[in-house]
């Protein structure tokens, strides 16, 4: 479908989830100490290479899985490096409709790679 205009980030989310990129349970509320912020830090990630298998299996997979948009905004901005400009102009939205695409698309793929990678051990 490459070159289909997509209209607004309403249109572009259409047929997904739309939430927030990351679930506000997560966050303090407007009545906790610090609104906003984590309720608790993220666990850190292991070290991992990027071109290990298993981080590139799940990451594919997670590409998979997204939207159509959400995915050609990941992987023409992400995977193959190209300007927010023209990956943009591609998909009908403005810079800042692709931001918000970015932020869901790499939530998402972030999401699955926590989950994949949360039990492994830091061999550094």
């Amino acid at each position: 479908m490459k070159g289909r205009p997509v209209g607004d980030v309403t249109a572009a989310v259409a047929g997904a989830d739309p939430t927030p990129a990351v679930d506000p349970e997560r966050f303090q509320g407007d009545t906790d100490p610090y609104p906003g912020h984590w309720l608790e830090s993220p666990a850190p990630w292991p070290f991992v290479e990027a071109a290990d298998p298993v981080v590139l299996a799940v990451a594919t997979a997670g590409l998979a899985l997204l939207p159509d948009v959400w995915a050609r905004a990941v992987r023409g901005h992400d995977v193959e490096r190209r300007p927010e400009t023209e990956v943009a102009a591609e998909l009908g939205v403005t810079v800042a409709q692709l931001r918000d695409l970015l932020n869901r698309g790499r939530a998402e793929v972030r999401e699955r790679l926590s989950r994949a990678l949360g039990d492994a051990e830091d061999p550094r």
